[in-house]
């Protein structure tokens, strides 16, 4: 179910340790996949971390409004708005795969293994899904452990900083197509470390 229109970022820009980075302006449609280009070092992953509100930074212009169903447009701090974060760098508990799918929520397995197969995980047994070590992935089998997790609760934004940076150009591809079709009105907003054809 759609939960919102779009997400518009306007000519917002803020400080970062006395660096002023922006302005930015970007429209983010529901269902629609955005990447963020720039140069490293140029505030993607700070204006992400800004858009789901990770933390506030010192906002010199600008404004992120949301624009719900119905109503009229609020910002983005003020709504409700489900939105899960993947980060480049993988966050695993130490244990098995379902239980960093979990952690700790009450969720079936079918469900895990919904998410798992749209991300392409290997195809292993529930008894080694239940059992292996995650220390012992892949760097790309950890990204789309990750992945999934951050898809089981159905977020309405999912929000990739280089989430895709250890997975093969291919599997990428399988995933997002995977990603489109079971989760139409998902919007992803994703930074990528090269050029990547998603249509």
């Amino acid at each position: 179910i759609k939960k919102f229109k779009k997400i518009i970022i306007n000519n917002f820009s803020f400080y970062i340790e006395n660096n002023l980075i922006g302005p930015f302006n970007l429209k983010i449609n529901a269902g629609e996949w955005v990447r963020l280009k720039g140069i490293t070092g140029s505030g993607k992953s700070s204006l992400l971390d800004a858009l789901v509100g990770f933390w506030k930074p010192e906002v010199i212009s600008g404004e992120i409004l949301l624009y719900p169903n119905l109503g009229k447009p609020i910002p983005i701090e003020q709504s409700n708005f489900v939105y899960n974060y993947v980060p480049q760098f993988t966050n695993l508990i130490e244990g098995s795969v379902y239980e960093n799918m979990r952690l700790g929520r009450v969720i079936n397995l079918s469900k895990l293994d919904f998410c798992l197969d749209i991300v392409c995980f290997p195809h292993i047994s529930k008894i080694d899904r239940d059992s292996i070590d995650c220390r012992v992935l892949s760097g790309g089998e950890k990204q789309r452990l990750c992945i999934a997790r951050a898809l089981t609760n159905i977020p309405d934004l999912l929000i990739l900083d280089e989430g895709f940076s250890a997975i093969d150009k291919v599997t990428t591809k399988t995933i997002i197509k995977n990603i489109k079709k079971n989760f139409p009105y998902l919007s992803v907003v994703y930074t990528f470390h090269e050029s990547l054809d998603i249509d």
